[in-house]
């Protein structure tokens, strides 16, 4: 069955892009002021299925206001299926603390913990020891506590509500006794976390004044650094491979010249820094060691950026979702990602995403409570009423996919088995693939809030045999 179909000719979508293209490589008007050492350094502790990806914008918006990037850090921790508990995982942010102190010089770091991560911070703030090192505490929409944890000065943010039934009867019972508590009911779980009124409200309890400013400014120069980690997700332990970036064209998502770096990932993940153009479209090309690839593609960079999280799967580990895609030589898969909601139940209030000129973002896929930062696109086929898997085994029968699928699209109901993982969605759509790649898929996205400007990303259409696609998106209007 083919629903939910937007119109948009693709004639239309090029001269749109290209008109786009002056504006987006031409942004200017600011750069970060000069690093001053006399603040503290800040750690932040990521929720479930998180990563370093939920604090980018936000130490962007540190740095705006004069942190000296060595003075953030992130503590990573394992979220996947038999992780310890929270609690059980405290030794990890000890060492990172005192890295960061002995590092800088200073006597206390300010810690942000984020859902999962509030747990985990609270536990390690039970030591009176560990407390110590800790000037001022933010508990990020996570676990309610009956008195400061560790005694620590504590600003404590909610959201609308996350539980898995629902939002709770009465919003304004989570609270941290003794603490700043501050409800922000009009933004989701995620989007609290990265949000400029959220980092407004951290950046004041920790200095005791306003910043500068809120928004993430364009550097003044013409380059930019990027760094980051290419992790096995939910795991968050290093991917080991070769990463590749190139630098694409914007419309044709082809690259231009050969790699502007390439880079042995070992273990621990890390990568960078890299200098790119201000402005341009890369391609993050990441093979692992057993020959299966998964290509990221972003926004141009507009400043440096220092906590680039390439997120993929162990093609080795039996639950590795990267081996539940479908892989066929005829279409193209792709994830879409946001460290803020995705919502398509909000009425005038929702994100719209196009791909390929269909509207993805459907009102059961995106609904509020669902709390989506990803969702998967891929052809899927008939589905097995038991088990919300594939009608075949093993997922990778090319024959069969190729007579049964060519062309479907059902966006009338999510991809059950995606639609299960907390935070994800998926949904059956067919992306013509060809190779060698003849044209570029263009992702839209007109996000909620932003005035009605859109964001774009246009990638190749690699075929889903060879290359596993992800775009992410900014959670900010650049």
């Amino acid at each position: 069955m083919v629903s939910n179909r937007k119109f948009f000719f693709r004639s239309l979508t090029i001269f749109l892009l290209m008109g786009l293209i002056p504006f987006v490589a031409g942004c200017g008007g600011g750069s970060s002021p000069a690093a001053d050492n006399s603040f503290r350094p800040v750690v932040f502790v990521h929720g479930f299925s998180g990563s370093a990806s939920q604090f980018e914008s936000q130490a962007q918006r540190f740095i705006a206001n004069g942190y000296p990037p060595e003075y953030l850090a992130v503590y990573e921790h394992d979220t996947g299926t038999g992780a310890p508990a929270p609690e059980n995982q405290t030794d990890g942010l000890d060492e990172i603390i005192d890295a960061l102190l002995q590092a800088t010089g200073q006597d206390r770091v300010d810690l942000i913990g984020h859902s999962r991560g509030t747990r985990l911070s609270q536990a390690y703030l039970s030591t009176s020891e560990r407390a110590a090192k800790v000037a001022h505490y933010v508990n990020v929409d996570g676990f309610p506590a009956d008195a400061l944890p560790g005694g620590v000065p504590t600003l404590a943010l909610w959201a609308d509500g996350w539980l898995p039934a629902g939002p709770p009867a009465d919003p304004y019972a989570r609270l941290i006794v003794g603490a700043t508590n501050v409800y922000l009911l009009d933004q989701s779980h995620i989007q609290i976390c990265t949000s400029a009124e959220s980092f407004l409200e951290i950046f004041n309890f920790f200095n005791g004044r306003n910043p500068t400013t809120t928004n993430i400014p364009a550097a003044t120069g013409n380059t930019v650094k990027m760094e980051g980690r290419v992790l096995y997700f939910p795991q968050n332990t290093g991917a080991v491979g070769t990463l590749e970036i190139f630098k694409i064209h914007p419309v044709t998502a082809q690259r231009i010249g050969g790699a502007t770096a390439s880079l042995a990932i070992d273990s621990t993940g890390n990568w960078g820094p890299v200098d790119v153009e201000k402005g341009s479209t890369y391609e993050f090309a990441f093979q692992h060691t057993t020959g299966s690839k998964h290509y990221f593609y972003r926004e141009p960079f507009m400043t440096d950026n220092y906590f680039v999280r390439l997120n993929t799967s162990n093609p080795l580990s039996p639950t590795g979702l990267g081996n539940f895609l479908t892989k066929t030589g005829n279409h193209t898969n792709i994830l879409i990602s946001r460290d803020k909601e995705m919502w398509g139940d909000q009425q005038e209030e929702n994100d719209l995403i196009l791909v390929d000129g269909w509207s993805v973002l459907t009102e059961q896929a995106g609904a509020r409570m669902k709390h989506l930062s990803g969702l998967f696109l891929l052809d899927w086929g008939p589905v097995a009423p038991d088990n919300g898997l594939p009608n075949i085994s093993p997922f990778n029968n090319i024959a069969y996919y190729e007579a049964h699928v060519l062309g479907a699209t059902d966006l009338s109901a999510p991809i059950a088995f995606f639609h299960a993982i907390t935070f994800m969605s998926g949904l059956d759509i067919h992306i013509p693939a060809s190779s060698p790649t003849n044209r570029a898929v263009a992702v839209w996205m007109i996000p909620r809030g932003g005035g009605g400007k859109i964001q774009y990303v246009n990638v190749p259409n690699w075929p889903s045999n060879n290359v596993r696609i992800s775009v992410h998106f900014r959670d900010f209007v650049q």
